[in-house]
C-alpha cells in the first residue's frame, strides 16, 4: 500500500519538475533578449517568424508553471494505461498542443504591435488613447462571465474533448493540450494584451503578469483576484484616458 501511495506522488513530482524546468530554460533567452533591448512598444523590428519564435518562448516561460498541476494529474492518470517512452510522448504532445495555442495568439499580438508602432510614428496622441483603450478593454473582459468560465475550466483538470476522427493517441493528446490552451487563453489573454502597451521586452511586467496568472489559476481565491485585477485595469484605463502620464510602460516615452 505504501508503494502504491508513493508512486503517484513521484509521478506528480516529475511533472512539476518538468514543467518548471522547461519554463526556467525558456526564461534564459527571454531575460537575455529583454536585457539587450529597451522595453518599448512595437514589434521591436522583428519579422513575423522571428517574433513568433520569441513570443512562443516567452509564453512557455510565463505559462508552463501554471500548467504543472494539470499535467501532474494527467500524467498520473496516463500511468495507469501507458508506460515507457510512450508516456513521455503523450505528455509532450499535451504540452505541444498547449503552446501551439499561445504561438497562434502571437499573430494578433504582432499585428497590434505593428499598428501601435505606426500610430506612435504618425499620430502619437491617438497611440496614447489606444493604450488607454487596451487597458479598459482588458479590464472589462476580466469582469465578463466568459473570462470567469474560462478561468474555472483552466483551473480544472485536463479533459480530452471527444473526437469522431480515428486519430492516433499522440494527436489526441495534442488536441487535449489545445483545448486546455484555449481555456487558458480565454482566462489570461487579456493580461497578455498589456504587453503590447508596456513593451514586449518589459521584464518587470512579464514577471508581474506571470505572478497574477499563477495566483488566478492556483490560489483558492483566484476568481476574486481576477475580479480585482479587472476593476484595477478598468479604473487605470479610464484615468489614463484623461491623463496619459498614468499609462504604464514605455508607450508614453515612445510618443515624445
Amino acid at each position: 500500500m505504501a508503494q502504491m501511495t508513493h508512486a503517484p506522488q513521484a509521478t506528480r513530482l516529475v511533472a512539476w519538475i518538468g514543467c518548471w524546468l522547461l519554463a526556467g530554460l525558456a526564461w534564459i533567452p527571454t531575460v537575455g533578449q529583454a536585457r539587450g533591448m529597451p522595453p518599448l512598444p512595437g514589434a521591436m523590428g522583428m519579422p513575423l517568424v522571428s517574433f513568433l519564435c520569441f513570443w512562443t518562448v516567452m509564453m512557455a516561460a510565463m505559462m508552463l508553471p501554471t500548467l504543472a498541476p494539470r499535467v501532474s494529474l494527467h500524467l498520473e492518470a496516463l500511468c495507469l494505461r501507458t508506460r515507457g517512452w510512450r508516456l513521455s510522448v503523450r505528455v509532450g504532445a499535451v504540452v505541444l498542443g498547449y503552446l501551439l495555442v499561445w504561438a497562434a495568439f502571437g499573430l494578433p499580438i504582432y499585428g497590434l504591435a505593428l499598428m501601435e508602432a505606426s500610430l506612435i510614428r504618425l499620430a502619437p496622441s491617438l497611440a496614447l488613447e489606444g493604450g488607454a483603450l487596451v487597458l479598459v478593454a482588458a479590464g472589462l473582459y476580466h469582469l465578463t462571465p466568459l473570462q470567469a468560465a474560462c478561468l474555472a475550466s483552466c483551473r480544472g483538470p485536463l479533459c480530452r474533448r471527444p473526437s469522431s476522427l480515428p486519430l492516433p493517441v499522440s494527436l489526441q493528446e495534442v488536441g487535449t493540450g489545445v483545448a486546455h490552451g484555449l481555456d487558458c487563453l480565454g482566462a489570461c489573454g487579456g493580461l497578455m494584451l498589456l504587453l503590447v502597451i508596456v513593451g514586449l521586452m518589459n521584464l518587470a511586467w512579464m514577471l508581474l503578469i506571470t505572478l497574477i496568472v499563477l495566483l488566478e489559476k492556483g490560489w483558492r481565491y483566484g476568481h476574486h483576484l481576477a475580479l480585482g485585477v479587472g476593476i484595477g485595469l478598468l479604473l487605470l484605463g479610464i484615468l489614463a484616458a484623461g491623463d496619459p502620464g498614468l499609462l504604464p510602460g514605455g508607450l508614453l516615452g515612445a510618443t515624445r
